[in-house]
């Protein structure tokens, strides 16, 4: 029987998600040259890896996700996140006693520059953040490479705690994890790079910015929790915050808490939206935009994630319903 025979609320609501998304006008571009760049790399030989980075359309992501991009800002944009994604996957791939031996070798060559061999994904990181810092001011590229690092511990943190102690079952202790894996500090640091923007350290610091940060760090991997679900329970994996809080409850309660916990971080994103208006901060032009850039990147993410093969069960299942529309898994719901 279908184990989500039934189940509803696994979308985004449109109470939770209003903000328009708007796309850029590189798409075209970086569809015919970004998609072979990255490949002259040769990252991985399975055939079906390439079918796959195809079809998951990085490039309607990146005009979607950051639509004030220029064509060289697109660009790395496009190599970055179609790194991340697929080296993600294939460590979400590895053997449980694999996994962290595999993240802990992406960490060094980061901390090494990607000099020397390295991983098989060493040359493309090279060249990608290359591109970045011909275009970033010295202290936000350093800034870049601090979250980069933070994301990547955050996936061994991660592979370790699933070695050593199996799949969590504490939902706090999950939020705790998931704040680090979902690597949207890095993307936050993207949206000031698309607008040409470096927001000063006293301003990140200040306790509103924090507050609106913080928020929008756990929408949003609560929203990819949400939408990731599906696919999620195809492939086998448990990092998901629905299936943490089913462990004590039905999977339907599990939904609506998720959607609870999601609503009420948009609410505290609104406030803290709310009182930096308010205050002096409120007239300072570059921290506007950079707050209207996080709405945007949340509209063109939630809007890509429908809309890719990536999300998509049917690309993951191997029942006898592929490849045509899967009737097994329920259509989404907005």
């Amino acid at each position: 029987m279908n184990a989500l025979s039934g189940v509803t609320g696994l979308g985004i609501l449109a109470e939770e998600w209003s903000h328009p998304a708007r796309q850029g006008q590189h798409y075209q571009m970086l569809r015919e040259e970004a998609t072979d760049w990255f490949l002259s790399f040769n990252p991985f030989s399975d055939p079906t890896r390439i079918e796959l980075l195809v079809k998951s359309d990085y490039p309607l992501l990146v005009t979607l996700a950051w639509p004030d991009a220029d064509r060289d800002r697109a660009r790395d944009l496009c190599a970055l996140t179609a790194t991340l994604a697929t080296w993600d996957d294939e460590a979400d791939d590895e053997r449980d006693e694999d996994r962290a031996a595999a993240v802990t070798a992406e960490l060094q060559s980061l901390r090494s520059g990607f000099t020397g061999s390295g991983t098989a994904w060493g040359p493309l990181y090279r060249a990608i953040l290359d591109g970045f810092a011909t275009r970033m001011g010295a202290r936000q590229f350093n800034r870049f490479i601090a979250c980069l690092e933070r994301y990547i511990e955050g996936c061994l943190n991660w592979a370790q705690q699933q070695k050593l102690v199996g799949p969590c079952k504490d939902a706090e202790e999950y939020a705790r994890s998931r704040r680090m894996t979902v690597g949207q500090s890095i993307d936050m640091v993207l949206v000031e790079y698309v607008l040409g923007i470096d927001l000063d350290d006293d301003l990140l610091q200040d306790p509103a910015v924090q507050q609106l940060q913080s928020a929008h760090v756990d929408y949003v991997w609560l929203m990819q929790d949400l939408l990731s679900y599906r696919k999620e329970i195809v492939t086998d994996a448990s990092s998901n915050i629905i299936t943490v809080l089913a462990g004590t409850c039905d999977l339907q309660t599990a939904i609506d808490e998720t959607h609870r916990m999601l609503q009420a971080r948009l609410s505290d994103f609104e406030s803290a939206r709310t009182a930096i208006a308010r205050s002096p901060l409120g007239g300072h032009r570059e921290l506007g935009r950079y707050i209207e850039g996080l709405r945007d990147f949340t509209s063109g993410w939630v809007e890509w994630t429908l809309r890719s093969p990536r999300y998509d069960p049917a690309e993951y299942t191997t029942c006898e319903c592929r490849p045509s529309p899967c009737p097994c898994t329920p259509p989404e719901t907005r």
